[in-house]
């Protein structure tokens, strides 16, 4: 299967996890623990990011463990370092 083929399945299936009410109270639960705050400056923060991406480990995908609550520059700057280091 050719890389790009693949990627266009993950993301169908990754889109579907994400409309699940598991997924949903995931969310909830990540940003109720945070207090609406983001996990590494403490500034408001909107956007859940996995620790452990899903792509690596799906089964950490529900795990509230596995979440932090970021705001929108954090989470930039936390994937614009990862890509760095690939």
């Amino acid at each position: 299967m050719a890389r790009e083929e693949f990627f266009k399945k993950w993301n169908k299936l990754r889109r579907l996890l994400y409309e699940t009410p598991d997924y949903q109270m995931f969310l909830l639960e990540v940003r109720e623990r945070a207090g609406g705050r983001c996990e590494r400056c403490s500034k408001p923060g909107r956007e859940v990011h996995h620790k452990v991406r899903v792509y690596d480990d799906p089964s950490l995908s529900l795990d509230v463990n596995n979440g932090e609550l970021l705001c929108k520059r954090c989470h930039k700057l936390h994937h614009k370092k990862e890509k760095k280091e690939r």
